[in-house]
């Protein structure tokens, strides 16, 4: 798993630092390109990331995610594309996030979509261009108003940022959690294929909260764990598919305590709240 994905990084990233160290993970502590740690459990430090973790999501209500023919790997520091930040521009101030992910099962001809919103679940949109904009603009409104589409319970969809050029921490640690993810799918469908459900693992460009890589994006029930680590995968992925296959509302119990950063259709001060809330649970 390791080697796979860090021959991919070594040969295909644009910073020659990031490959130099590439090698670096297999000792403990982890270590970036950059010479950051990033810390090991059970340390004062990782200590002090785990009690800022609740709190730290950007307000939302929906999220789309565009398919891109290109791995975050290889993404530049600044990545954006036309189509995002237009869609970023109709939204300003109305809680989406627009964000570019990939998938190794590869892309079509057409660049398509995926919006999760705290209303409307799931919604798959298989053409997103700037000549039909306006459509995809009114396709989003209607979405986030709801109600639950058909489509949310079909499929989970878990995102790993692995922006390496944004920040070498998601790109070391990212990578790494993102092959695990797949492996422990892969064994589940292996050992019991009739109760494991569809579950997707997808790469995703700069969320924020480098510190606190490997962070993990989890729809539709819009949950959002950080400081995972490689040997997670397996209770993240047993976790995830305990929970209902649709948004989470603030009476819904919190994802994986350890990892949590917040929750779509939550304000920060809210996400604070419903973790304290819980933490004696």
């Amino acid at each position: 798993m390791r080697p796979k994905y860090w021959a991919h990084l070594a040969a295909r990233s644009h910073r020659g630092n990031i490959c130099r160290q590439a090698w670096t993970f297999l000792r403990k502590p982890y270590t970036t390109g950059a010479q950051q740690t990033i810390p090991e459990p059970g340390t004062e430090s990782h200590g002090q990331l785990q009690d800022s973790l609740p709190g730290t999501v950007q307000s939302h209500r929906c999220h789309v995610f565009l398919e891109s023919p290109i791995r975050p790997t290889e993404f530049g520091e600044r990545h954006t594309t036309p189509v995002q930040r237009a869609l970023l521009l109709r939204f300003l101030r109305m809680g989406v996030i627009v964000t570019p992910a990939w998938h190794d099962s590869g892309s079509g001809e057409r660049q398509s979509a995926v919006a999760y919103s705290s209303l409307g679940g799931r919604l798959d949109i298989s053409d997103v261009t700037l000549d039909n904009i306006d459509l995809v603009e009114q396709q989003l409104k209607d979405h986030i108003a709801g109600p639950l589409t058909q489509a949310t319970s079909s499929q989970v969809d878990l995102y790993v940022c692995t922006h390496a050029n944004r920040d070498c921490r998601c790109g070391t640690m990212g990578g790494l959690v993102a092959e695990a993810l797949r492996e422990e799918i892969k064994r589940l469908q292996k050992t019991n294929p009739s109760s494991t459900p569809r579950i997707r693992i997808g790469e995703v460009a700069h969320v924020g909260g480098h510190k606190y890589a490997a962070n993990v994006l989890v729809y539709p029930q819009g949950e959002w764990l950080g400081l995972v680590r490689p040997e997670d995968a397996p209770r993240v992925i047993s976790s995830v598919i305990a929970l209902p296959a649709r948004p989470l509302d603030p009476f819904d119990p919190i994802l994986l305590k350890p990892h949590w950063r917040g929750r779509m259709g939550l304000g920060k001060d809210e996400q604070v709240d419903l973790f304290q809330a819980q933490a004696t649970d």
